[in-house]
């Protein structure tokens, strides 16, 4: 049995944590043998160590709570309320897990198995303190047979939630947001599958404001409206109520022409919207616009 194919999210997780590990001064050898799973595994100290790896994907999410939408049909929505449950989503990642320990172990002579979990749809999900207490304790709330459990967040931040032997913490109080929105994501739930069809910006909204109109005109890339606009001196780098400036929806978009432009007249790419902890290089980098990322560098 051959390995699957890595997802590039897969591979950029497992960088990171590797580049933990160097940094922690860690000697490792990659044991290149092992073709199906577990995910990785490494020689360290003279001890054979299985990694296995779970990227908790929007699918994912919607595979674990299918349960609860008996009736699902295929859905477009312009906003997806995700319930901010972060300690659920590792719980679920570690039982789904914890029951292939003892067959790695046996089939390929090891002798530790560690569990690394990466949320990778919400990417502005960060690693702040309150968030890594509620995962370090759902860990140790959780029964499982890992010895180490270990987190890659923002940034491919990675952060050792858990090991054998860790002493126990209280646990936190709840998350200061009942739900996470994640827009413009259309999802396929025909068949008892999902598809994320598609992934983007909510259009700006619609009034007779020349405000208004010059960030739908980046939107929709309308460049002959944006240059006027302008030349009248509109100033390139206000936001709208979300926090976006004309380049952050012009540049989600891939409307290159655009963004050449604004940039041109002094657009400034480093302006983050309300509450987005990712940068638009990193944004654009997610949605595979490496054009428009070249001009943002």
């Amino acid at each position: 049995m051959s390995r699957p194919e890595r997802t590039n999210e897969e591979n950029k997780t497992i960088e990171a944590f590797l580049k933990k590990l160097e940094t922690q001064g860690v000697d490792y050898a990659i044991d290149e043998s092992i073709t199906d799973k577990p995910d990785l595994v490494l020689i360290i100290d003279g001890k054979r160590i299985g990694y296995e790896l779970t990227t908790v994907t929007l699918q994912q999410y919607e595979k674990w709570s299918r349960s609860k939408r008996k009736n699902a049909t295929l859905k477009k929505i312009d906003e997806h309320r995700i319930p901010n449950k972060p300690d659920e989503w590792v719980a679920n990642s570690i039982t789904d897990k914890t029951e292939k320990i003892s067959s790695y172990k046996l089939e390929h002579d090891l002798d530790i198995v560690n569990l690394i979990v990466h949320i990778g749809f919400l990417p502005a999900f960060g690693n702040d303190e309150e968030t890594l207490n509620r995962l370090m304790w759902s860990c140790q709330e959780t029964e499982n047979e890992f010895d180490e459990i270990w987190f890659v967040g923002e940034k491919q931040k990675v952060t050792k939630l858990w090991h054998q032997g860790k002493e126990k913490i209280k646990k936190p109080p709840p998350p200061q947001h009942n739900q996470i929105v994640h827009k413009q994501i259309s999802v396929d739930l025909t068949g008892g599958g999902v598809t994320l069809i598609d992934f983007g910006d909510k259009e700006p909204e619609k009034s007779n404001s020349p405000k208004s109109q010059f960030f739908r005109a980046a939107f929709f890339n309308d460049l002959k409206q944006i240059k006027i606009f302008t030349r009248f001196g509109m100033k390139v780098n206000m936001t709208d109520k979300l926090g976006f400036t004309a380049l952050r929806y012009a540049a989600g978009r891939g409307n290159i022409e655009i963004v050449k432009f604004l940039l041109s007249k002094g657009a400034d790419p480093t302006i983050m919207e309300t509450n987005q902890q990712s940068s638009l290089i990193e944004i654009c980098e997610r949605r595979g616009l490496n054009e428009i990322v070249e001009l943002l560098k």
